[in-house]
């Protein structure tokens, strides 16, 4: 009789085991996740700007006379307001030349975008007969750098959980 006893609770056992712990099937769900990253900010793009003016002797005919019916080769002075645009940063970007003056006693504006790699240089350029002044402003593309600190962030993961037969039991029924 004992042997039958054994044998018995040693079944009883191997089933207990089976229904507790042999999965039954998977369930998904979702978990949501703390993580850190480093913080980020936007920063314009370093630069550096040199203006200046160079004068170009071209010639031109001109009409002349009462009536304009004739024509005159003369020489004409153009004034060119340069500036050379230098970036000095370490990325690529983009970069708005925004020039205004007074030419022949009128304001005017010019506007020119550059794309400067790092440490690229180009020059915008306005040409004019009547210059009189001018000065220019620019407007440089900007870059996400990091701060320095940690951020704490979420997101959610599926995740798999296997549900045993016990489990099954006690919750699907």
């Amino acid at each position: 009789m004992s042997k039958i006893l054994i044998i018995s609770i040693a079944v009883l056992v191997s089933l207990a085991l089976i229904v507790c712990f042999v999965p039954l099937r998977e369930e998904a769900y979702m978990l949501t996740v703390n993580y850190t990253e480093p913080a980020t900010a936007f920063a314009s793009l370093d630069y550096a700007a040199t203006d200046y003016t160079e004068v170009e002797v071209t010639e031109e005919y001109r009409r002349t006379g009462s009536c304009g019916c004739n024509r005159e080769l003369v020489e004409v002075e153009i004034q060119i307001a340069c500036l050379n645009v230098t970036n000095t940063d370490d990325v690529a970007g983009q970069f708005l030349v925004v020039l205004t003056g007074l030419e022949n006693g009128q304001p005017f504006s010019y506007n020119a975008t550059l794309n400067l790699n790092a440490s690229e240089q180009d020059t915008v350029k306005y040409r004019s007969e009547f210059l009189e002044c001018w000065d220019f402003e620019v407007l440089a593309g900007w870059k996400e750098v990091e701060t320095g600190e940690l951020t704490t962030k979420q997101r959610e993961e599926l995740r798999y959980k296997r549900i045993t037969i016990l489990e099954y039991l006690r919750h699907y029924k």
